[in-house]
């Protein structure tokens, strides 16, 4: 008999920081679940640290092609009605897995759930607790921004017609291309408890990577998307929104790498759209504008720092 959930980690040379995170798992009061563990060719001891959890868990090995790879293969061994995605260094909270299920049980409408979350440190102390927003698909597409953030549950019977859950070609944001495809399959909904974490650390490419292509992702996913044929035309009105918060974030990441372009993204970001969407949270408002000196001064400042 399938298993009510499938939790799916993939993992890349993370074999410090694997074990807390399977012990979350696996130390879970529900216990009516497979675990499957995807290895993204690892060579720091993870094929070792794996078999010492016996047949408690699933491991699947093969060389590395990046995270989206090793979701989808997870994706495609599960067998539970429901299906989850736990980073390798993101242990999840006691009760995370009764309380989403019994949740996503009284609600058999919704697709996806998600609760509120810790970010935590290296060490595993908390830094701060984020509060998630109360979903619309407008809303998560008009600023943005991902909904689901860690410990999301996803049902995994409309979803039969999908062949990935993850878009491999997107690096640097294959969570928010796949909660913009699945919001236009079906509809999402907060559960309002801390019951996972996610963790800041320098290996993170949240936290770590300020490169070009992931500036130009932001602007690809938000371009591409209104081009599908089955985003509705209520939502076309939210695409010149969505470019401009893509060049925000492409300024964001840009601004210590290449100011330049940062201050260019800035200022297109503004020029698509003077102001923010009405009821966009102030913890997503941009910064303040930027003026035609402010673009001019950044870029001779950039300048004379090349050449000195």
């Amino acid at each position: 008999m399938p298993p009510a959930v499938s939790v799916i980690t993939p993992t890349f040379n993370r074999a410090d920081m694997l074990p807390e995170t399977l012990d979350s798992i696996l130390s879970q009061p529900f216990k009516d679940l497979e675990y499957i563990l995807v290895d993204d060719g690892s060579t720091d001891g993870t094929r070792e640290l794996a078999r010492a959890y016996g047949d408690k868990i699933q491991y699947l090995h093969h060389a590395n092609a990046g995270e989206s790879a090793s979701v989808n293969r997870g994706w495609a061994q599960a067998r539970g009605r429901y299906a989850a995605i736990v980073s390798s260094d993101d242990p999840m909270l006691p009760g995370w897995l009764e309380e989403s299920v019994a949740f996503m049980d009284a609600n058999p409408h919704v697709l996806v759930c998600y609760p509120d979350w810790r970010i935590i440190d290296k060490a595993s102390q908390t830094v701060s607790v984020v509060t998630t927003f109360e979903y619309t698909l407008e809303a998560m597409v008009g600023w943005l921004h991902t909904f689901p953030g860690p410990g999301a549950l996803i049902r995994r019977a409309p979803l039969q017609h999908l062949p990935r859950l993850r878009d491999p070609r997107y690096r640097y944001m294959p969570d928010l291309e796949c909660w913009l495809t699945l919001g236009l399959i079906g509809p999402f909904a907060r559960v309002p408890k801390v019951l996972a974490t996610w963790r800041q650390h320098e290996g993170s490419i949240t936290v770590a990577d300020r490169s070009l292509r992931r500036a130009q992702e932001f602007i690809e996913l938000a371009t591409t998307y209104f081009r599908r044929p089955e985003v509705p035309a209520a939502l076309q009105p939210l695409r010149v929104p969505a470019l401009s918060r893509a060049h925000w974030y492409a300024s964001w990441v840009l601004q210590e790498t290449a100011p330049v372009r940062s201050a260019l993204h800035l200022r297109r970001s503004y020029a698509l759209m003077p102001e923010d969407l009405p009821g966009m949270p102030a913890q997503l408002k941009r910064f303040e504008r930027p003026s035609r000196k402010a673009v001019l001064r950044t870029m001779r400042q950039a300048v004379a720092h090349r050449w000195s």
